[in-house]
């Protein structure tokens, strides 16, 4: 198998030594990364504004997901 620069150096950044694995492992870190945007996080207060909890954008109590990153708030009072 011949390697590029590219493949050299994603080898060395994630410890992976084929593409098939490389490709996966970001399918894997794209999928955690939808559930934690799926999993309702509490809105933050910042000087006087609620705020969504991952991007400190402004959201009110309509929005069930962030405007700005799409991160799902959860507004119950538990």
């Amino acid at each position: 198998m011949v390697e590029d620069g590219e493949t050299k150096l994603n080898q060395s950044i994630y410890g992976i030594h084929d593409r098939a694995n490389l490709e996966m492992s970001g399918d894997l870190q794209t999928l955690q990364e939808l559930v934690d945007k799926e999993t309702p996080m509490k809105p933050v207060k910042i000087f006087e504004r609620v705020c969504c909890p991952k991007c400190s954008f402004p959201v009110i109590i309509i929005d069930n997901y962030c405007p700005n990153c799409g991160q799902r708030l959860d507004w119950s009072d538990k």
